[in-house]
């Protein structure tokens, strides 16, 4: 039960890391979204080394994947109150 925890708190942090590194690469801060990827890829490897350790536990691979769409939804709030991604611009005549 820790480790289905573990995977699903570690798939959590992932996805908004994901989400951050593309938005830095697309604003060509290079720098930074080399190290996100650095953090991005390990988490990667743990995690998927804990679930692939086990296969016949159902529950780490569930935890995987709800910690997945999770995360996901997470990075997305994330993405949004950071409105790093946007650029608004107004324009008067």
């Amino acid at each position: 039960m820790l480790t289905a925890l573990l995977i699903f708190a570690m798939q959590l942090l992932l996805m908004p890391v994901v989400t951050l590194r593309t938005i830095l690469l697309v604003k060509n801060e290079t720098k930074k979204a080399s190290a996100m990827g650095v953090l991005e890829a390990t988490i990667n490897v743990l995690s998927l080394g804990i679930v692939f350790s086990d296969m016949s536990s159902y529950l780490n691979i569930a935890a995987y994947a709800l910690g997945f769409g999770f995360g996901l939804y997470i990075g997305g709030m994330v993405e949004r109150k950071l409105a790093i991604g946007y650029v608004t611009y107004q324009v008067s005549y």
